[in-house]
């Protein structure tokens, strides 16, 4: 196992501090007043910058190569940090809080659950429960989109995982997968910055896939942004939904199977049209999600 060290590296000093923090609160209130206006704000002070959790010093990892930095050594660096920590009482220590050598142990007892074999069986069980879903639904009806997609999905990995004995916090902790708050093990290094040991350490996928520098006009709806030739063009890491390295969602293949099998049911059935006089928005939560029915 090869360990890192500020010895012999390219680390330069530490980073940047973003502006706008305030005495004690630290950047507490910029980000209340516009937490998704804030994160994509943040990449323009360079790969990583310090910001304020109260008088909590926090590094926002800000561009690809320096996210790369830090989830690739994954568990050899970092642990998982004062969020997660926050979260095993009602969680526990199961995969989505533990680090190291428990989080290890975990991934490997439940990768099996996970297998390309398994999902054969898994898809069946998703495209019957979206079937059944969309059976409900009438026409001319509102349908509040994200509480049916959010049940739609929970009702297919419940199932498909407790027919192979995962447990209820396995599931609850893969359906909320939160964005990634991490703690440095020791003196390490993210995009040639020197980041002090037992530092805590975010990065954001939201912040990423907002950056125009890796995709333009961020908020526009843009299909063609993934065609062969364009996807080729994106930086590695710049496209996270699913973490990557020790820590990458166990269950990537099995969403993204999910996602694909309800989607051709949905609209093989039904056509969606926004609610007349209805403003979808963003709601900032642990995942970012559209408000307003359809």
């Amino acid at each position: 196992m090869v360990e890192r060290s500020l010895v012999g590296c390219q680390a330069v000093g530490g980073p940047p501090e973003a502006s706008g923090g305030w005495p004690l609160l630290g950047h507490i209130v910029p980000i209340q007043r516009s937490p998704l206006g804030f994160l994509p704000g943040l990449a323009k002070y360079g790969a990583v910058v310090k910001i304020g959790f109260g008088t909590l010093p926090v590094y926002v990892v800000a561009h690809p190569d320096a996210v790369r930095d830090v989830l690739v050594p994954g568990d050899i660096d970092y642990k998982r940090g004062l969020c997660f920590e926050r979260l095993k009482p009602g969680l526990g220590e199961g995969i989505a809080t533990a680090s190291v050598d428990e989080h290890r142990r975990l991934r490997t007892l439940l990768q099996p659950v996970f297998s390309r074999e398994r999902l054969v069986e898994y898809s069946t069980i998703m495209r019957t429960a979206a079937e059944e879903a969309v059976q409900k639904w009438h026409d001319g009806e509102v349908v509040q989109a994200d509480e049916a997609m959010d049940d739609l999905a929970l009702t297919a990995l419940t199932r498909s995982l407790f027919r192979f004995t995962a447990t209820e916090e396995t599931a609850e902790a893969i359906k909320h997968g939160m964005r990634e708050l991490t703690r440095t093990l020791k003196e390490t290094s993210a995009g040639g910055l020197a980041i002090p040991a037992d530092a805590e350490m975010i990065y954001s996928p939201y912040l990423l896939h907002h950056d125009a520098r890796w995709f333009p006009d961020p908020q526009r709806f843009d299909p063609d942004r993934w065609l062969p030739e364009n996807a080729a063009k994106l930086p590695k890491n710049a496209y996270i939904p699913f973490a990557a390295g020790a820590y990458q969602c166990i269950g990537k293949i099995f969403a993204t199977t999910e996602l694909a099998m309800m989607t051709a049911v949905i609209c093989a059935k039904w056509r969606a049209e926004l609610t007349p006089g209805t403003e979808v928005r963003e709601v900032a939560s642990a995942l970012i999600t559209g408000l307003g029915p359809v």
